[in-house]
């Protein structure tokens, strides 16, 4: 195993859960109150979208996964010199093995965030952004979970990541009252530990 040189700043940040349930939101406000750089996959995504068009779903999956690869080699070229991290995207099992490779191998400890959200609450917040026009093409669904039978029975893929370390779940049902001070004080604890 390869060790970087301040064990103390061997910490990822994984903020993870369903789509449209806040994530981005809460990692930046993690990145900017931690001093911690903040990378996730739908900024990747579109900025690689600038160069390669999406028009279907099909071209969304293919643009996701190598968007993914993207992520990975950041964090890896970070871990090698031991920077603290915070990545954010709705992760997926298949996500879970490179990460959780990546977190053994440079010996990083992780603390997961994982926000979940009613789905009915959560089914309305993702067609209002799905249509919304600040939404970027390279991060659309395509009109495939505009029916919450299918986003119901799909959301599910996204409820199993788990690469070991700290799991805190967050309830984003009432997004407006959350208090996010206690999750905040949690991260700043594992940075600090």
């Amino acid at each position: 195993m390869e060790r970087g040189n301040n064990e103390n700043m061997n910490k990822l940040i994984i903020v993870t859960g369903y789509p449209a349930s806040g994530k981005t939101t809460f990692a930046s406000k993690l990145s900017n109150i931690l001093h911690i750089p903040f990378f996730n996959l739908d900024s990747i995504k579109t900025s690689i979208g600038k160069v390669i068009d999406v028009n279907n779903w099909e071209d969304s999956i293919r643009l996701g996964k190598s968007s993914f690869f993207v992520l990975m080699y950041i964090i890896e070229n970070l871990m090698k010199v031991s920077k603290p991290i915070i990545i954010e995207n709705s992760f997926i099992q298949e996500h879970e093995i490179e990460i959780k490779y990546l977190s053994e191998k440079y010996e990083y400890e992780t603390l997961t965030y994982f926000l979940k959200c009613d789905l009915q609450i959560l089914h309305k917040r993702f067609i209002e952004r799905e249509y919304s026009l600040e939404r970027n093409k390279s991060n659309k669904i395509f009109g495939l979970w505009d029916d919450y039978s299918i986003f119901a029975r799909d959301i599910k893929l996204f409820g199993n990541f788990n690469i070991g370390n700290k799991i805190i779940d967050i309830d984003t049902s009432d997004i407006i009252n959350i208090n996010y001070d206690n999750y905040i004080d949690i991260a700043k604890e594992f940075i600090d530990e």
